[in-house]
């Protein structure tokens, strides 16, 4: 696409990168057009998106001049160490993602997302050339057609041949954003696996493929991917743009969930699901006997007692045990200090919850036992009600807590926010998830606001 140079600016004193677009990819666009299109592209301002911050025309062959990133980009690391750890995937994907939703609420999309345009710079991630492709599309157009809006525009297609989606490679005009969520898939893929789902076939087979093949599942390139993260890399991988996420906004929740780092295991497949469904109708089943076997033993009891006593012996209700919530260890990302943040919030709901008497809070350790059991996809225990568990992440001065709530018999979300606050607050913001989490959980019991206050003692005789 361009030749690409580390350059001074002189009046900043800085280094800057200029990309002059290539003569054979400038021989049908017009200049002029190609500029406009690239202001839009300048307005967007992004933590994770490299600005234009300038552009121009030098004997009739635009370029542009963005910010020099220290660091290297995502194609150098992988190139370098071989699959990311599953962690510092999460965290690089997370932040493409997040330059995505911001560009396409504006109508922007980059069309080019690969490895090569993700840099990693600080431990964060940041993605170039946006917006390139489609002004050189625009500015390619001949001047009496009218915009059309879409990706692609008089049967043209650009990008690289290895992340173009289907209707991308069609030159369908209908082709939206979602071709930058099919190319992030791709990418997500290369990050885990270190090879791209269509690994080894030339430019022209690899078109073929995207347009007919489906890849073989990350999982079987790399089995300790959770399953939660392979989900959501092979439904961005789907042909038909309405099987994947609809915007990234989907990916970003998708990928706060703690189940794509704790390893937490859900159906993927169809034999998996039948198989599921199957184990639960027996479960069903057998609760249903155990409940029949209770009823007739209780009536078979009172009987007996009835009749041994020749009187009718007073009724005692049972009391039913008072639901048991665990709160989960939490898990920390993008921290110099261990998981220090991770387990103060995690203390702090814990004790929060066992503040009121009405529920039995599990401890520390049985909580940790619980998240192993859940990581290999076993049941929870039943003496388990409801169970807490989030995702702790800081980024220089700030820290965001994504906490939810799960229902522990049928591993359903019932309850899910999040906070960002200061990271010298964080005790202000714990204690504002300890109150939220609790008044949820009595929420969800369906008890009182207040824990009703504790028994005065009896009077001594």
């Amino acid at each position: 696409m361009s030749r690409v140079f580390v350059a001074y600016d002189q009046t900043l004193e800085r280094r800057v990168v200029v990309k002059v677009l290539s003569p054979e990819l400038m021989a049908d666009v017009n200049a002029e057009r190609f500029r406009r299109e690239i202001l839009v592209v300048a307005g967007l301002q992004h933590p994770h998106i490299v600005p234009v911050l300038s552009a121009g025309e030098m004997a009739g062959r635009p370029y542009l001049v963005m910010p020099y990133v220290e660091g290297e980009s995502l194609r150098a690391r992988i190139t370098r160490d071989g699959p990311l750890r599953i962690v510092d995937a999460v965290g690089v994907l997370r932040d493409v993602a997040r330059a995505l939703a911001y560009a396409h609420e504006r109508g922007i999309v980059h069309r080019d997302i690969k490895p090569d345009n993700v840099l990693i710079h600080a431990g964060s991630a940041v993605v170039a050339d946006f917006g390139v492709a489609k002004a050189l599309d625009v500015a390619r157009r001949t001047p009496g057609m009218a915009a059309q809006g879409t990706l692609t525009g008089a049967g043209s297609s650009m990008g690289t041949p290895g992340y173009m989606a289907p209707e991308q490679i069609a030159a369908d005009p209908n082709a939206d954003y979602r071709v930058d969520i099919y190319a992030f898939g791709v990418t997500a893929y290369e990050a885990l696996a270190a090879k791209h789902p269509f690994h080894g076939r030339p430019p022209h087979a690899l078109l073929a493929a995207h347009l007919s093949e489906v890849p073989p599942s990350l999982a079987t390139l790399r089995p300790d991917v959770p399953a939660a993260l392979v989900s959501l890399v092979m439904r961005c991988l789907e042909k038909d743009p309405d099987k994947r996420p609809q915007n990234a906004q989907q990916i970003l929740t998708a990928l706060d969930d703690p189940a794509v780092l704790s390893g937490e295991l859900t159906p993927t497949t169809g034999a998996a699901i039948a198989a599921q469904a199957r184990a639960s109708r027996r479960q069903r089943v057998a609760l249903v006997v155990a409940a029949v076997f209770a009823v007739v033993a209780t009536v078979a009891t009172g009987l007996l007692v009835r009749r041994g006593s020749g009187a009718s012996a007073p009724t005692v209700a049972a009391v039913p045990a008072a639901p048991a919530i665990a709160v989960l260890p939490f898990v920390e990302l993008g921290s110099d200090s261990g998981n220090l943040a991770a387990e103060a919030i995690q203390t702090e709901l814990t004790n929060a919850l066992a503040r009121d008497q009405r529920v039995r809070v599990a401890s520390s350790n049985t909580a940790i036992a619980l998240q192993k059991r859940l990581s290999l996809g076993q049941k929870v225990n039943d003496a388990v009600t409801l169970y807490v568990e989030g995702v702790v992440q800081r980024e220089a001065n700030r820290v965001r807590v994504d906490a939810r709530m799960v229902n522990a018999a049928d591993g359903f979300m019932v309850w899910a926010r999040s906070y960002e606050g200061n990271a010298n607050q964080l005790l202000a913001l714990r204690t504002e998830i300890g109150t939220a989490v609790s008044e949820a959980v009595r929420a969800h019991l369906g008890l009182s606001a207040e824990p009703p206050p504790a028994p005065s003692p009896a009077p001594k005789p």
